[in-house]
């Protein structure tokens, strides 16, 4: 997993120049190919955000799981258990532990979508579409 981020921000540095533009889209063909057997990627995170109102950085921990082509399950564990799931261009995001989940307004999954959905261009690496 870390060789597929690694390339992928590679990807992203070479396309903000139009000189790089020719070499990224032929690197950013190569890596789809290299990758195209890996169906699913599923992984931990630790998220720290730096606030200029808080003395210590808001620290949250997760998981996700990515399965090709449209799915996406984002999960905050703590410090508030929430998340979302994207399946088929649908959006659902909830709050609450698994066993007490609320389903959040339709606004909130839809903003939460368009986020994933980007996430997921890039997941699915495909280069005419970037």
């Amino acid at each position: 997993m870390k060789r597929f981020f690694l390339g992928l921000t590679a990807a992203l540095l070479l396309t903000a120049s139009p000189v790089w533009a020719d070499e990224a889209g032929e690197r950013l063909l190569a890596l789809k190919a290299e990758l195209s057997g890996i169906v699913s990627l599923s992984g931990e995170f630790v998220q720290e955000k730096k606030l200029n109102f808080l003395a210590e950085p808001l620290v949250s921990k997760g998981k996700f799981h990515f399965s090709r082509p449209d799915y996406l399950e984002w999960e905050y564990v703590e410090p508030a258990p929430s998340g979302l799931t994207v399946q088929g261009g649908r959006a659902e995001a909830w709050a609450g532990p698994p066993e007490k989940r609320v389903k959040q307004p339709e606004g909130m999954a839809e903003a939460a979508r368009l986020v994933a959905g980007q996430v997921m261009l890039w997941m699915n690496l495909d280069p005419e579409a970037l």
